[in-house]
C-alpha cells in the first residue's frame, strides 16, 4: 500500500481536534478521564494485534477467524473513541474494522486518503495519550 503524508494543515486540523478534545477532558470528571485513557491504550493494542496478525498471515497464510476478530475490535473501538469525542480516530478505526470484515470495500484510494497506515494510526493515538499524560 502507498505511503501518503500528511500535510501541514491536516496536522494542524488533527492537533487543533486534539487540543479541543484535551481541552474539554480537563473539565471532564475523573471517570471519564480514566476511560479516554483506557480507549486511546486500547488503540494502541489493537495495532499492535493486527501488525502481530500481519506478520503471521505473511509466514503462515490468513486466518479469516482472526481477521473476524480485528474486525469487531477496530469496529468496537470506533464507537468507544466517537463516544468521547474522538472523531478522527474513530473514523480511522471505523475504516480499519471495515476494511478488516473485507478488504474489496475500500479502494486504495480510499485506504491513502483516511492514511490508514498502522504506524499513522498509532502515532496520533500515542500523540492523544502523551498530551492527556502531560496535562494530568
Amino acid at each position: 500500500m502507498p505511503v501518503l503524508e500528511l500535510s501541514a494543515s491536516e496536522w494542524l486540523s488533527i492537533i487543533s481536534h486534539a487540543k479541543k478534545w484535551l481541552t474539554n477532558l480537563r473539565r471532564a470528571k475523573e471517570s471519564r478521564k480514566e476511560e479516554s485513557k483506557e480507549a486511546i491504550r486500547a488503540v494502541i493494542t489493537a495495532i499492535r494485534k493486527t501488525t502481530l496478525y500481519l506478520r503471521q498471515a505473511e509466514q503462515e497464510g490468513k486466518s479469516y477467524e482472526r481477521e473476524e476478530g480485528l474486525s469487531m475490535e477496530w469496529t468496537r473501538l470506533s464507537f468507544k473513541l466517537e463516544d468521547l469525542g474522538l472523531k478522527d480516530l474513530a473514523r480511522k478505526c471505523m475504516l480499519k474494522g471495515k476494511y478488516w470484515a473485507d478488504p474489496k470495500t475500500i479502494d486504495s484510494k480510499t485506504l491513502e486518503r483516511a492514511e490508514m497506515k498502522l504506524s499513522e494510526v498509532e502515532a496520533l493515538a500515542a500523540s492523544l495519550l502523551e498530551e492527556f499524560s502531560n496535562d494530568s
